[in-house]
Order: structure tokens, then C-alpha cells, then sequence
């Protein structure tokens, strides 16, 4: 998986960690913006690439739903079903946490 990281923030950075977690999901490359994050699906050196937006955290902490994007190439059904799964199950994680640290505050 290619990561196209436009906030670089603490919050960016767990959720690239939470990621590479998993168990169907590397991080292959963090790229320069979504054109070489495209190519890199596109040609099959990597099988996705995920958008983690600016602002992220910010929009995040003001009790908004930020979207992170994931792009998949679904050439390979399997693939990117369990790219797809393993996706969501941590951003579903990570979104639990962050919920949880608000309520404390």
C-alpha cells in the first residue's frame, strides 16, 4: 500500500502504524501526492493507496468525521477484499480510541 499523507501529524502517523498493522496490509511507500499514489495502483506495484486528508487532526478534535480515502485495484478480487477489511477494521479501531480520549476530557 502507497500513503499519501497530507498532515503529517501525530494522528496521521497512528493511523499509517495502525495500518501496517494488519495483517494483509504493508506500507510500501509514502508518496509526494495522489497523481504518484495513482500510478503506483494503476501499474501493480502497489494494490492501494490511502489519502490521509489536511487538517485531519484539527477537524478531528472539533468533533467533525474527517474521510480518510482508500483507492484499491480490484484486478485482484481477494486482494483488495482483504485490503478492504483490514481497512476498516482499523479505522474502525483507531476511531474507537479517539472517541474514548474525548469522553475522558
Amino acid at each position: 500500500m502507497a500513503v499519501w499523507d497530507q498532515e503529517h501529524s501525530p494522528l496521521s502517523r497512528a493511523i499509517i502504524r495502525q495500518l501496517d498493522a494488519t495483517p494483509s496490509i504493508r506500507i510500501h511507500k509514502t508518496v509526494s501526492g495522489f497523481l504518484e499514489g495513482k500510478r503506483m495502483v494503476e501499474t501493480g506495484e502497489c494494490y492501494a493507496l490511502v489519502v490521509i486528508p489536511d487538517e485531519l487532526e484539527k477537524n478531528s478534535a472539533h468533533g467533525l468525521s474527517p474521510a480518510t480515502i482508500l483507492y484499491i485495484n480490484n484486478t485482484y478480487v481477494l486482494i483488495a477484499s482483504l485490503i478492504t477489511r483490514d481497512a476498516t477494521s482499523a479505522m474502525q479501531s483507531l476511531s474507537g480510541s479517539i472517541s474514548r480520549l474525548k469522553d475522558q476530557r
